[in-house]
């Protein structure tokens, strides 16, 4: 009786020992995608949907049985309930596919392969806002997809009646992979109101990236309004305080290198910061240090838009053994329309001295100039005037005043 016990005991085993060795093969044939797998076990749900698959063209009724086996056998697989969906959705039982698609996305939503599926089956339903809301989350789980699904999901963001619900998927959560998304529009959108709508589902993440590639790339089209208000709006309680025909003309608030705000020029040549000294208004004036003879003439500049007019830009510097060639000076220059014209220049600035006043009429003409370009500029001169580079400059007090006519 002893000896039984122990022979059945054994029996047992083996038995459990060989189940385990039928599933794990059976599973592993499965993921090489071979329906050889069903030799070893039929009812491997894996390899059920996998021969499915293959049987989805040439027998239709057959695969759907198959994988509703498979979807009993192991329900908490999303790949086959995806897969159920979209047969389903072919044989015209809408109602069932859109239940097995639901599932499908309550039992694996990161799954990117799952969520691709599930975009497939929403776009093929002719609902492309739901089917974004998978590609979001395939993105989310795998970024490389954005190959590929950037073009598809911007195609949908174009259609002039979809884009408030396109918009609308992201308010809760911006995803991780907007900024890429945003930066690829702006090369490819046909439409600027496409941009606008996909510019407006914000993250502070990357709000200050975003909003740079957005307002240079609205200024090059000339699309000046638009790009104003979008720097207005990006600007805080405090920085709102330094509007004027000139803005943050004290150098009291950070230079953000964007919009119609301050913007310098990178290069070796030039080191520029604003800094705490003797002589200044308020906590900072701008200080420019040059290293080197620069490659760029520019040094900082800023975009304006002035009325038509007769204007007077003041204000103070104070130069430091300051060395570039003839020297530097501020100058006003038209941008858009036909009129590229130079409206006026300073007097130059060079040499060393203490804190001195100065002033550049200008006159912006009716047309042709509707954005103008405030920059602090080089004039390296010619040959004989370089003697070598450095020294530097302070700025302060800078605003552009409107005479009365």
């Amino acid at each position: 009786m002893k000896q039984f016990k122990w022979l059945l005991l054994a029996l047992l085993v083996v038995v459990f020992t060989w189940r385990i060795v039928v599933v794990n093969v059976a599973q592993y044939l499965a993921l090489k995608r071979d329906v050889a797998a069903l030799q070893w076990k039929a009812d491997i749900p894996s390899a059920m949907r996998l021969q499915a698959d293959a049987m989805l063209n040439s027998n239709a009724q057959s695969a759907r049985e198959l994988t509703l086996l498979a979807a009993w056998l192991n329900p908490a697989d999303g790949h086959t309930f995806a897969m159920l969906a979209l047969l389903l959705e072919r044989q015209g039982h809408l109602e069932q596919a859109k239940a097995a698609a639901e599932m499908a996305n309550l039992v694996m939503p990161r799954n990117a392969d799952v969520q691709l599926k599930l975009g497939a089956f929403w776009a093929m339903r002719g609902e492309p806002i739901e089917a974004v809301k998978h590609w979001s989350m395939a993105l989310e789980a795998r970024p490389k997809l954005a190959e590929s699904l950037f073009p598809a999901m911007l195609g949908v963001a174009e259609i002039p009646q979809l884009r408030e619900g396109f918009a609308g998927i992201f308010k809760e959560h911006t995803p991780r992979w907007w900024a890429n998304f945003f930066n690829y529009a702006l090369q490819n959108a046909v439409h600027e109101n496409t941009l606008m709508a996909i510019y407006q589902i914000q993250t502070e993440q990357y709000a200050h990236d975003v909003r740079q590639a957005y307002l240079d790339h609205l200024l090059e089209k000339a699309l000046y309004t638009d790009a104003y208000f979008i720097w207005l709006n990006g600007l805080d309680t405090g920085e709102l305080n330094a509007l004027g025909n000139v803005y943050n003309g004290g150098f009291e608030y950070p230079i953000k290198d964007e919009g119609f705000g301050w913007r310098m020029v990178h290069e070796p040549a030039y080191k520029l910061a604003a800094e705490s000294t003797f002589g200044h208004t308020g906590r900072l004036a701008l200080h420019v240090a040059l290293q080197e003879e620069p490659r760029s003439s520019r040094v900082i500049y800023q975009y304006l838009m002035l009325d038509a007019g007769q204007y007077e830009l003041r204000g103070r510097v104070r130069p430091e053994s300051l060395n570039a060639g003839k020297g530097v000076y501020w100058q006003l220059t038209c941008m858009g329309g036909r009129n590229q014209a130079l409206v006026s220049k300073s007097g130059y600035f060079t040499g060393s001295d203490n804190w001195q006043r100065f002033t550049m009429p200008a006159t912006v003409p009716v047309e042709g100039c509707p954005v103008q370009t405030l920059a602090l500029v080089i004039d390296k001169g010619l040959e004989f005037d370089q003697t070598g580079y450095g020294g530097a400059i302070w700025i302060d007090d800078l605003e552009m005043v409107k005479l009365n006519s």
